[in-house]
């Protein structure tokens, strides 16, 4: 690849000295070796004159470019072509846009880096420069440029990289090697260029003055097209409402279906300082009442006409006797001229001013296995899993993304609506994942790009679906359970489409690690996103893997508990027990096994509940299959599995099993018929439902 070099040094030092009022930064991290006969390579995530401008002044550095740099291309007549070559003092600057790196399509754009230092006998530097900083100026804030001018900017020289050159690998394994190094700076680079030391809201009004007003952000089947400013004025218009008509300091039920409308009360709350909290209406009445009571919700916003299409007036009814509901309608006829004015000048601004540490949302866990618990995620949590995310998989302003995955659950508020939000990428919010028909007919009618499902959706659109209805798609990411080979299988031969397989749970925000195009495996959720750390505790009868804990910026809170209404309960250290067995190889890619509690064990050995459905489902594939344990007086616990195949028979099972060459305890002691599991709304098997389905105790 060739280089190219600043057409006169002297000219651009001279550019670097008339800057260097303006470019203030403070250092953190190791210091610059300024041995002149060490070659080195810088990289960095972005790179505009003032970031060239600081390196210069800072490093007392000569730089070389590579020719695919964004700022070679727009400004060519102040750079000559040059080789790669370095003479003395000349650098190498690397920005992660001229390798592509942004993409994470290929193994090629990590290892080439890592060739071009061996090739060299260089080492590489990563160094992050950020310009966090904000003023309520708005035209200091609508300028990028000026904002770095203005701010100090934040100069972190991260670890070098650890290539490997050893010649008694062969040169694949090099490959790798290096790859996956310069792919984790990579990741770090960018997580550390967002800002999660903000509000969401904040964050929101940054992204509308980057990528501009009139860029559209939301759409859904009613409300149609709403660009930022649109979207920005409504928050603020409900936020005066909100502030005006609820208790101060309250935690505010939000129970709404996947609209625009949902998007908009879920920021206008945040907007006029109350926490929002996401009611699962799919749950039922005792779940419902339970989360109303563990987060202390004494109001409930919701629609008359989402409670009357939903069939949802009798629950209603009954929340009435308890809690304050207020319907968006209500508000919504109680606007006037003046009020949609000074929403229009007030628009970048929300009622009330909060802390990234404060409360941003409370979700619940499903109540699978129990009565569901209020999860406090704070703005810090959510924005550090929004980066994480981000600095795996690339997602761009051109981007739309169709999310039909329910706001009450966290992979749908948090990663399909919130991330994409503050990223400039357009989200289509449908109403529910179960028109298995109509989704694949929307995503080819508005073009989508990106689209997150779990196994159970992507299996049943797969079936329906025509390979030119996905034509625009660029990823679809599946999550909130285990992405099954078969669907995989499907996507791939059906449509060439590459299922992406992410890993998480409520409590991190949610996502723990994520498969990108470059680096995935089969049956394996990717790698561990950035800045998140792990622990393995030993579970005896397993011997692969362990029980999983981590640790991290995107952990929550705690927990809100039904016996102490409002009072979060923080996770010891900041750690938090997922409850997962997992395995990780030595790549670090991560491999579900199944929740602690899906095991049974039976003649002292620990059998996996997951692997059993797994068994079940290669047999019966067009049928949903789940395997739970009851209390056995002679084994201690046996396995039953529920089924929805009509001629399913325990003997074939049992042959399959000794076919892959698995003992008797992986058969299920008995096998029941049933026409439907019962499911959650995120499409999850509800486990608490199927064990009241299963008989009491094994024939």
């Amino acid at each position: 690849m060739r280089a190219h070099a600043p057409f006169s040094k002297f000219f651009f030092k001279f550019l670097a000295m008339l800057a260097r009022p303006f470019c203030r930064y403070k250092i953190f991290g190791s210091e610059w070796d300024h041995d002149e006969q060490s070659k080195k390579i810088i990289i960095i995530d972005r790179l505009g004159f003032i970031e060239l401008f600081i390196l210069i002044n800072l490093l007392n550095i000569q730089p070389v470019l590579l020719e695919d740099e964004p700022i070679i291309r727009q400004f060519k007549f102040l750079f000559r072509p040059t080789n790669t070559k370095l003479k003395k003092k000349e650098t190498l600057i690397v920005s992660l846009e001229s390798l592509k790196g942004l993409s994470f399509l290929s193994l090629n754009e990590y290892a080439y880096l890592a060739y071009m230092a061996g090739k060299l006998h260089a080492e590489i530097i990563p160094i992050s420069i950020t310009h966090h900083h904000t003023l309520n100026i708005p035209i200091i804030n609508s300028c990028h440029s000026l904002k770095k001018l203005f701010f100090q900017a934040k100069i972190e020289f991260l670890p070098k990289a650890e290539l490997c050159f050893d010649t008694n690998l062969s040169k694949k394994q090099r490959r790798q090697l290096n790859a996956n190094s310069i792919y984790n700076i990579s990741s770090e680079l960018i997580y550390k260029s967002k800002n999660t030391d903000q509000t969401i809201y904040n964050a929101l009004t940054e992204a509308a003055r980057q990528f501009g007003h009139s860029h559209e952000i939301l759409e859904d089947p009613l409300l149609g097209k709403l660009n930022y400013q649109k979207t920005l004025i409504a928050i603020r218009l409900f936020a005066n409402k909100f502030d005006a008509l609820l208790d101060a300091k309250q935690t505010i039920g939000l129970m709404l279906p996947n609209a625009c409308g949902a998007a908009i009360s879920f920021f206008s709350l945040l907007s006029a300082g109350k926490t929002p909290a996401m009611i699962n209406f799919t749950s039922g009445q005792f779940n419902i009442l339970n989360s109303c009571k563990a987060a202390d919700i004494k109001e409930i916003i919701t629609s008359k006409s989402f409670i009357k299409n939903a069939n949802l007036e009798p629950l209603i009814e009954t929340l009435k006797e308890q809690f304050t509901i207020h319907y968006i309608e209500d508000i919504k006829s109680s606007i006037s001229a003046i009020d949609k004015l000074m929403s229009f000048l007030l628009k970048e601004y929300p009622v009330k001013k909060a802390s990234p540490d404060d409360i941003a949302a409370i979700l619940f866990t499903s109540g699978s296995e129990g009565k569901p618990k209020g999860v406090a995620l704070s703005h810090r949590n959510i924005l550090s899993n929004a980066a994480q995310t981000a600095a795996r998989i690339h997602f761009d302003h051109t981007d739309i993304v169709l999310n039909i995955l329910p706001v009450f659950h966290c992979f749908g508020l948090n990663i399909g609506l919130i991330l994409p939000l503050i990223s400039g990428v357009k989200v289509y919010l449908y109403p529910t994942p179960l028109h298995y028909k109509t989704i694949p007919e929307l995503i080819h009618k508005i073009r989508a790009t990106i689209f997150f499902g779990t196994d159970t959706f992507l299996s049943s659109y797969a079936k329906v679906s025509k390979r030119e209805q996905y034509e625009t798609i660029r990823y679809v990411i599946a999550g909130a359970e285990k992405l099954k080979l078969k669907t995989k299988a499907l996507w791939k031969e059906k449509f060439n489409i590459h299922v992406l397989e992410g890993y998480g749970v409520t409590e991190t925000s949610p996502v723990i690690s994520l498969s990108t195009p470059a680096f995935n495996k089969d049956e394996s959720a990717g790698l561990f996103l950035p800045k998140i750390n792990y622990s393995l505790a030993e579970v005896l009868g397993v011997k692969d893997g362990g029980r999983l804990s981590v640790k991290g910026p995107n952990i929550m809170m705690g927990y809100l508990h039904a016996d102490q209404p409002g009072v979060i309960q923080p996770t010891p250290d900041g750690w938090y027990d997922t409850g997962d067995i997992v395995e990780i190889d030595s790549s670090g890619f991560l491999s579900i096994k199944g929740r602690a509690k899906r095991f049974a064990k039976i003649g002292g050995e620990m059998i996996s509940l997951a692997a059993v459905d797994g068994f079940a489902s290669e047999l019966w594939p067009d049928a949903l299959s789940a395997a739970v344990a009851q209390t056995d007086p002679k084994k201690g616990q046996a396995i039953i599995l529920l089924t929805t195949h009509v001629s399913a028979k325990l003997e074939d099972l049992r042959a399959h099993i000794k076919s892959i060459g698995l003992t008797e305890l992986y058969v299920p002691s008995q096998l029941v018929i049933v026409e439907e599991l019962p499911l959650l709304g995120s499409g999850k098997i509800d486990y608490t439902k199927l064990s009241e389905l299963a008989p009491s105790s094994p024939s």
